[in-house]
């Protein structure tokens, strides 16, 4: 048995250890392993990066998707805000133009009661010694025509005449007033001092109601 066993090599190290050949297959084997493991742990760690990458792909993807849906929350925001401002500059312009509309309307009515009332703006003048008979009838009313008849009569536009004295004596001539649209006729009638009724001669006063 000793003849058939070859007797091993040993190698003396500079450290003085004994490495004989039984211990060099063993070092190789756990050489072996060890980068077995290694193999094994770097696998490892590319399946880790690969799923941690894949992870961090689908947070940036539904991070996305967020700021997308923010994005477009702003802008429907700013919208919102532009028409919100268009809206209330417009209601100010309606409110500006309806109290303008307003304030023109008060004008227009102010300016039209002025015109009105110098269209209807008469100047009386008291007519005495007027000859009833030519001015009323029995009803003591002013007779139809009374009025265009005297205007043309004294060259003045007369809009009324209303009878002074008493209606129910039996006096022939009593006093009137007469009221023309015109100062200038007023005033042409006073100075003048006479007023003509039917060819006779009345006298004209300032009246004083």
């Amino acid at each position: 048995m000793a003849d058939a066993m070859v007797e091993e090599s040993a190698t003396t190290t500079r450290s003085g250890r004994v490495i004989t050949p039984s211990t060099r297959a063993r070092e190789a084997s756990g050489s072996d392993n060890i980068s077995a493991v290694r193999t094994s742990k770097k696998s490892m760690t590319q399946v880790e990066l690969t799923a941690v990458k894949k992870a961090a792909g689908l947070i940036e993807e539904k991070q996305s998707g967020k700021d997308g849906n923010r994005d477009m929350l702003k802008k429907i925001g700013q919208y919102l805000e532009s028409t919100y401002q268009e809206v209330k500059g417009l209601k100010e312009v309606l409110i500006k133009q309806e109290k303008m509309i307003k304030e023109q309307s008060k004008m227009i009515q102010e300016q039209s009661s002025t015109i009105q009332a110098l269209q209807t703006q008469l100047y009386p003048v008291k007519i005495d010694n007027a000859n009833q008979t030519v001015i009323l009838d029995r009803d003591s009313n002013v007779l139809p025509g009374a009025i265009k008849t005297l205007g043309k009569e004294n060259n003045v536009d007369i809009a009324k005449i209303s009878w002074l004295s008493k209606k129910d004596t039996n006096k022939a001539y009593g006093s009137m007033v007469v009221y023309v649209t015109k100062w200038t006729d007023a005033k042409h009638l006073i100075e003048g001092n006479y007023f003509d009724i039917g060819g006779e001669s009345a006298y004209t006063r300032i009246f004083k109601p």
